[in-house]
């Protein structure tokens, strides 16, 4: 994935996948892609493969799409939206900027990352010290974990991912989202 285009590849011959372009992606496609990747449709040698632990499969849910798709997705576009007024660039900032956010969490949740000092997971454990409107550490954070995955970081064993998805974007590091607003964003 580049974080607009996903692919699933068949096991037994990888020149055949199927491929959702979520910059025009249909309703109908959507859900799909939701029935395929949902964790009660996987076969359930899979699902023990990849879910090690109760933990994450309760997180990926009905309610986290409802909290994204309520919540999340809204208070991006109000943010995004002051610097970008194009509507389908808008949308695919927001989509690649969740994708990001859903990697780093389930990367730390997982412990396949170790961001030291830039955990999102310790913001979210310590959220209620996040709370200006006038301050902006959180988002400047998920910036610096962007250019960390991006470019990685031989310092905390971090190495570099380069499927494309945490590519330098100059919409990002020239945007500015308060603590308040960001707080908001990562509890959901």
């Amino acid at each position: 994935t580049d974080g607009i285009k996903f692919r699933i590849y068949y096991a037994n011959k990888l020149s055949d996948y199927i491929e959702f372009d979520f910059e025009e992606i249909s309703e109908d496609d959507f859900k799909v892609f939701y029935y395929l990747l949902n964790e009660k449709e996987f076969p359930d040698n899979f699902l023990n493969a990849l879910n090690e632990n109760y933990y994450y499969q309760t997180r990926v849910s009905d309610e986290l799409l409802k909290n994204v798709f309520e919540s999340v997705i809204p208070l991006l576009a109000e943010e995004f939206h002051k610097k970008e007024k194009d509507l389908k660039v808008l949308k695919r900032h927001i989509l690649i900027f969740l994708f990001r956010l859903l990697f780093i969490f389930y990367a730390e949740d997982r412990n396949l990352i170790d961001l030291k000092a830039y955990s999102l997971k310790d913001i979210r454990k310590n959220i209620k010290n996040f709370k200006s409107s006038k301050t902006y550490e959180i988002f400047n954070r998920i910036k610096a974990i962007f250019k960390l995955i991006n470019e990685g970081d031989k310092e905390i064993n971090l190495p570099r991912y380069n499927g494309g998805l945490f590519k330098d974007n100059d919409f990002y590091n020239d945007l500015e989202i308060s603590d308040k607003v960001m707080s908001e964003i990562i509890y959901k």
